[in-house]
């Protein structure tokens, strides 16, 4: 016990108060480490209660604020919106359903954006449809995304061309974040094939799978690609390589390069399981304008869709987001244009110029966006000062030592609880913005934009280093 005692002493953190002269001196210092000292930095910190200024340095330098982004994307959104806006998808049919069951005519699926839309809420729907009596659907079951446009990729999008799930498409109609699930599992026996599926099960993608049980380490590769237009609308996802026969097993996401064809493949699959049958085809189209509402489904509010979102930094429902927010304010279908007209409003109401900065798409990904740190700052600010929107906008942010991108830092340290921010991470850009609680109780909005970097370990620490020291500051 003694020498638990004697460790926990020695990893302690500083807590001594730090005056502005002080926390100047220290942050000064941290700038100028091995860690920082070749990078371009960007820092500014402000106390919300009053506005003032507490330290700057570079704070009107234009920088790459990574997935920063997504602070203003969500912000402007829980305050246009509101933080109980639903997304709600419907579905609609042009036909009738019969007291034998059947449905005489075709399904449609209208997406509302709903970026939230996964597996389990799908179940429900196909659920409560057969609750209401519908036993087959002699027609079509069509998805409709015509909420959005057909634009499925932003700019930042041409950067990356893998087939990772942090690059998922947009779409009117999403299921499961536009990614498609790869469960692996080991042979009971070595030398036998490994079991690979996809979860949901979906007739969508065609798999191709080649993966064998051994006794050795899990190795696996998958990609995915588009079938050849001969197919449809279809993926083909390859699986190869070797699974350890003591593996508990793995799953894979990988985004989908045609999510609206997607999603309808998998409200068909819960509808079969549900005891649905469907006559005609899965394909996708657009719900006529007379069309009747069989049911809707809301999705859970805006502001638990943000906490989520700003936690783990989802690329997908920030994009998904931003084009509802177009739609709602300026009219569907919803486009990356008006998404980002209506942030522009929203920061143009801040006092924050349109010309001053530049913004591409919602979540920051890609190397195609720029603000200041004070620029982020005044958006932290006047969030948390928001009656109607600002305890929503702060809980959504990870909590050093313990949620989300933080909570593997500042950890049994002086930050730790008392810290709350946004990540953001690009090859080039390392960013860490949000609010610090000092000891003595004030609420201080920070901002620390680091551009061309070495090291993203060590900026880490030293952005760590910087939100502590702003704990400590006691004027």
């Amino acid at each position: 016990m003694i020498f638990l005692a004697a460790c926990t002493w020695l990893v302690a953190a500083d807590a001594s108060p730090l005056d502005r002269a002080g926390l100047a001196a220290e942050i000064d210092r941290i700038v100028k480490s091995p860690a920082l000292a070749t990078a371009k930095v960007g820092v500014y910190v402000q106390d919300t209660a009053t506005g003032e200024s507490i330290y700057g340095k570079n704070e009107d330098t234009l920088m790459s604020p990574a997935s920063n982004a997504k602070l203003v994307t969500t912000a402007a959104a829980l305050s246009v919106l509101k933080p109980d806006y639903r997304f709600v998808t419907r579905l609609e049919t042009d036909g009738v359903l019969g007291s034998d069951g059947i449905l005489q005519g075709n399904v449609y699926v209208k997406g509302g954006g709903d970026p939230a839309l996964v597996s389990e809420r799908v179940w429900y729907i196909a659920n409560e449809l057969w609750h209401m009596g519908v036993r087959r659907i002699s027609g079509d079951l069509v998805g409709d995304d015509s909420f959005f446009d057909q634009d499925r990729m932003q700019a930042g999008w041409d950067e990356d061309t893998s087939d990772r799930a942090y690059q998922a498409m947009t779409s009117g109609l999403s299921v499961n974040f536009n990614t498609i699930t790869v469960r692996l599992n080991p042979a009971p026996a070595e030398g036998r094939a490994g079991r690979v599926l996809f979860d949901p099960p979906t007739e969508f993608a065609k798999l191709d799978a080649a993966v064998t049980t051994t006794g050795g380490r899990t190795r696996v590769q998958i990609d995915v690609s588009p079938l050849p237009p001969a197919r449809g609308s279809k993926d083909q996802v390859v699986v190869k390589g070797k699974i350890g026969a003591s593996d508990a097993g793995r799953a894979y996401w990988r985004k989908v390069d045609y999510p609206t064809e997607f999603a309808a493949h998998v409200f068909a699959s819960f509808f079969k399981s549900a005891g649905i049958e469907i006559g005609g085809k899965v394909r996708t189209g657009t719900s006529p304008k007379d069309a009747s509402v069989l049911l809707s489904a809301d999705s859970p509010r805006l502001a638990e869709i943000i906490s989520d979102l700003n936690k783990t930094s989802n690329n997908f429902v920030a994009e998904q987001i931003l084009k509802t927010m177009g739609a709602e304010q300026l009219g569907a279908p919803g486009t990356w244009e008006k998404g980002l007209s209506v942030v522009r409003q929203y920061l143009g109401s801040l006092g924050i110029p349109e010309a001053s900065y530049k913004l591409q798409n919602g979540s920051g990904l890609g190397d195609v966006n720029r603000l200041t740190p004070k620029q982020l700052v005044t958006v932290l600010s006047a969030a948390q000062r928001d009656p109607v929107m600002g305890p929503e906008y702060v809980v959504s942010l990870g909590v050093a030592g313990s949620s989300g991108t933080l909570r593997n830092r500042m950890g049994n340290g002086v930050g730790q609880y008392r810290v709350r921010a946004k990540t953001g991470s690009l090859s080039g850009a390392c960013t860490l913005s949000g609010y610090a609680t000092t000891l003595s109780g004030k609420t201080l909005a920070f901002s620390i934009l680091v551009n061309g970097y070495k090291k993203m370990g060590a900026v880490h620490d030293a952005q760590d280093e910087i939100a502590e020291a702003l704990v400590r500051f006691k004027p």
